[in-house]
């Protein structure tokens, strides 16, 4: 009886180690590399920047600007107020403007669209001040785009 009890036991924590790991990825996985796709397009980023808007009301309003040639994407993303750069952390669309939420527009040169559905992982690397943006949205008259950055995202206040 002992050794069915002590089997329960091990079975029972080894499922409890078996939890999901995202991967750190907040779920979110593109298999990108410094690219956008749109329309069954793939388009190389060629430069990244976060413009920084500062404090609105109670949250902090920083652009993650994605360019590519013939592409552009604005993710407007709401952080916690007084931040001069964009934390790390998992934004999901949302037009209320609340913290930790995101909205925005862009598409390829052939037109834009605002923002519908979709998330935003940002992860930052103090190390090498090294940022890398995930995202995946939905687009009006563009349909799905997603990308993924990784690179220097330097500060621009407006």
């Amino acid at each position: 009886m002992k050794k069915i009890f002590l089997l329960l036991l091990a079975a029972a924590a080894l499922t409890a180690s078996c939890k999901k790991d995202d991967g750190g990825d907040g779920g979110l996985s593109v298999n990108l590399d410094n690219a956008m796709s749109c329309g069954g397009q793939t388009y190389d980023i060629t430069n990244a920047l976060q413009a920084n808007h500062g404090d609105e009301g109670n949250v902090c309003n920083i652009d993650v600007e994605l360019y590519g040639s013939g592409i552009f994407v604005q993710l407007e993303m709401y952080c916690a107020k007084g931040k001069t750069r964009i934390p790390a952390g998992t934004y999901n669309f949302s037009e209320s403007g609340n913290s930790g939420t995101f909205c925005g527009y862009g598409g390829p040169n052939s037109g834009s669209g605002d923002v519908t559905s979709g998330k935003v992982v940002i992860k930052y690397s103090e190390a090498n001040e090294t940022y890398t943006i995930t995202f995946k949205c939905t687009m009006v008259g563009i349909g799905a785009v997603q990308g993924e950055y990784t690179g220097p995202l330097p500060v621009q206040w407006r």
